[in-house]
């Protein structure tokens, strides 16, 4: 694969992250750079780690993953959107912004990453490459999507965090009607 080709993937698998990132970013209790580069180590190393476990495990876990894989990120994502948008027993609904669900929302927004390591085993091509360049793209654009999201959340406060659960939801359905139409 070419660079060029590489990058293109990269920057596709990584969109979605972006968007997440925003939505996360508008919760962001400090938006400072610390958070930014929390957000990037945590996509950006999901990014790059789901590649290589489908390229690995992805004859093996494949078939049975890959029927449910959207079902799985389409769940985990409109649920941490939903939880944004409703307040849970009159408290703020941004309880989920902390590291574990940071680490959820990376996690289901990589989760396409599997099948594209899965691919480039089936074309019997290295998935180092790819793994790579998707964590380093995805690091660096959720870095600035969370940075985005937490300037929007200063200026726009809670109506902010509406708008970052329903990208989140949207991300969500995104995944699922790409894979239902497919």
């Amino acid at each position: 694969m070419s660079v060029m080709s590489l990058l293109v993937v990269a920057v596709a698998l990584s969109a979605d992250a972006f968007a997440a990132a925003i939505g996360r970013g508008v919760t962001a209790v400090s938006p400072a750079a610390g958070a930014a580069l929390a957000a990037g180590v945590a996509f950006g190393g999901f990014q790059a780690a789901i590649p290589v476990a489908g390229a690995l495990l992805g004859e093996g876990v494949g078939p049975w993953v890959a029927p449910v894989d959207h079902w799985i990120a389409f769940a985990i994502l409109a649920g941490l959107g939903l939880h944004m948008i409703v307040p849970c027993g009159g408290h703020r609904p941004a309880r989920l912004a902390g590291p574990l669900g940071l680490l959820l929302v990376a996690f289901a927004t990589s989760i396409d990453a599997f099948a594209a390591g899965f691919g480039t085993a089936l074309l019997d091509r290295p998935g180092w490459p790819l793994a790579a360049a998707a964590g380093v793209v995805t690091f660096a654009l959720s870095s600035v999507g969370l940075r985005i999201g937490a300037a929007l959340g200063e200026s726009w406060g809670r109506r902010a965090e509406i708008v970052g659960g329903l990208m989140l939801a949207a991300v969500g359905a995104s995944i699922l009607v790409d894979h239902l139409s497919a």
